[in-house]
Parts: structure tokens; C-alpha cells; sequence
């Protein structure tokens, strides 16, 4: 079983182009009418200021990191899967 590039529809990541031209890409963690609180790769964050902000484009694929299911072996990415539904 496969699930890099497989999203199950939760905390979807997004990317993120700016208006000084820098892009980012993450998982929205909250978000207002001026700001955008983004959680990026390998635990960072991001604090956008919502008027900065050119687009916002979904992005289609998983944000888990490619061979991530072959090295957790089967039960352990169950595991994980099952953790990740629980915070849903």
C-alpha cells in the first residue's frame, strides 16, 4: 500500500504566493481577515499578514514526505493515520 501523494482530505496544504513574490507552502493552522497562520515543513510556522497575500491555491498532493509509508511499515502508518484522524 501507497499513500505518498494521497491526501485524505484533511488539513489540506496550501501554497501561498506573496506580494513581494516569495512563496510558501504549508498547512493552514488559522486564519483571519489579517492574518494567516501557516504550519510548514519540519515543524515551522508562519505568521502571513492576510493584505500581503497574492493567491492561495490548493495544493492537489500529500504534504507526507515521499517513502514515508515504506519506512513506517504498515502498522505503524495505520498508527499514524488513525492519530491524524483523531485530531480532525
Amino acid at each position: 500500500m501507497s499513500w505518498s501523494g494521497k491526501s485524505l482530505g484533511f488539513w489540506g496544504g496550501y501554497q501561498v504566493k506573496m506580494a513581494d513574490g516569495t512563496v510558501h507552502a504549508g498547512l493552514v493552522r488559522s486564519d483571519s481577515t489579517t492574518e494567516l497562520h501557516l504550519a510548514t515543513p519540519g515543524g515551522g510556522g508562519l505568521v502571513l499578514p492576510r493584505g500581503q497575500i497574492l493567491t492561495m491555491v490548493p495544493v492537489a498532493v500529500s504534504m507526507m514526505p515521499q517513502g514515508l509509508d515504506a519506512a513506517l511499515g504498515e502498522e505503524n502508518l495505520l498508527d499514524l493515520v488513525a492519530y491524524l484522524l483523531s485530531l480532525k
